[in-house]
C-alpha cells in the first residue's frame, strides 16, 4: 500500500509540474536556465507499429508498441508480426517490469519509477525537424545517432536513427509507424492471467531520469 501511494504521489506531482510548463506556453526554464519543451500534462495512450534494425549485426524485428493512460508500456517483437519472440511491459501502477521469451517464460522484476517528471531542456543539436506522422518533431543529433521525438506523444521517439556497422546503404535503427491514439485495455501490461512468473530481485525496465 505504501508503494502504490507513493507511486500515485508521484503521478499527481507530474502533472502539476508538466501543466505548469503548458500554461508558461514554454517558457518554463530549467535548473540551468534553458527552455523545456512543452509536452501534455498527462500520458498520452497510443499504439504504432515498430520496426528495428540492429546496428551492430544484421538482425531485424518488427512488433507493435502500446502506452496506456498511467504510462505503463507494452512491446511485442519478433522476425515478423505473426510471430512473436519478445514481450516487454513496463506497468507504472505496479512498479514492475514484466518479460517473456519462449526459452525463459515470463519473469517479474521491481521497476524504479521517477521521483519527479522527466522534462527535455533545449540543448545543442535539438532543432524543429519536419512533421512526422502528423505530429510535430523536436530533432536531436548526439554523435552518429539522429533522435526525432514527437512533444505530443510525451517527447516519445518515433524514429532513431544511425548508421549500420555491417552496410553503407542500409539505415539502421528503430521506426514507429501507424500512431493511433486512445486508450488502451489494463489486461495488456500484466501477464496473463495464471501463468507461472519467475521472481527476481535486481531492477529491470528502469524508466528513471535525472532531473535536468
Amino acid at each position: 500500500m505504501l508503494k502504490l501511494t507513493r507511486f500515485l504521489a508521484l503521478i499527481s506531482s507530474a502533472a502539476l509540474i508538466a501543466a505548469a510548463v503548458l500554461a508558461a506556453g514554454g517558457g518554463l526554464a530549467s535548473a540551468t536556465g534553458q527552455p523545456l519543451v512543452p509536452q501534455p500534462s498527462e500520458w498520452v495512450a497510443f499504439t504504432a507499429d515498430y520496426a528495428h534494425v540492429n546496428a551492430a549485426y544484421q538482425d531485424s524485428r518488427v512488433g507493435r508498441f502500446y502506452r496506456g493512460d498511467d504510462g505503463s508500456t507494452r512491446s511485442e517483437s519478433g522476425p515478423s508480426k505473426s510471430e512473436v519472440t519478445a514481450i516487454m511491459i513496463k506497468n507504472f501502477y505496479l512498479a514492475k517490469f514484466y518479460r517473456w521469451t519462449p526459452q525463459t517464460g515470463w519473469t517479474e522484476q521491481p521497476m524504479d519509477v521517477p521521483q519527479t517528471p522527466w522534462q527535455a531542456k533545449f540543448t545543442v543539436g535539438m532543432t524543429k525537424g519536419d512533421p512526422i506522422e502528423g505530429f510535430d518533431i523536436i530533432r536531436q543529433v548526439s554523435g552518429n545517432r539522429t533522435i526525432h521525438r514527437a512533444p505530443d506523444l510525451n517527447l516519445f521517439v518515433l524514429i532513431n536513427q544511425e548508421p549500420c556497422q555491417w552496410s553503407r546503404t542500409v539505415q539502421c535503427g528503430s521506426r514507429y509507424t501507424n500512431i493511433k491514439l486512445g486508450s488502451q485495455p489494463q489486461s495488456l501490461f500484466s501477464p496473463p492471467a495464471g501463468v507461472p512468473i519467475e521472481m527476481q530481485t535486481k531492477p529491470g525496465g528502469i524508466v528513471y531520469k535525472p532531473p535536468v
